[in-house]
């Protein structure tokens, strides 16, 4: 095993125990309808993001990069970068 190989696994491990300690602490620290609600919250941020934000910077993304494209083309010639 490898020095990053052994680094990765100990930073995955603490993560994990962070996350079982944050979720003992919710657990322990919120109501029942808090709970119900913060779920409730967490899915539709899943929602949102994934059915709104992802597919919007996507569009973004591929409409910028042909707008960029096309000013290259238009400064350089038809040479693009490699």
């Amino acid at each position: 095993m490898s020095a990053r190989f052994l680094v990765r696994a100990l930073a995955v491990l603490a993560g994990a125990a962070l996350v079982g300690v944050g979720g003992a602490l919710l657990l322990g620290s919120l109501a029942l309808g808090q709970l119900v609600g913060l779920t409730v919250w967490l899915a539709a941020a899943v929602v949102v993001h994934d059915g709104v934000w992802v597919p919007a910077v996507t569009a973004a993304a591929k409409v910028g990069s042909r707008v960029w494209s096309g000013v290259w083309r238009a400064l350089h010639g038809a040479s693009r970068p490699s």
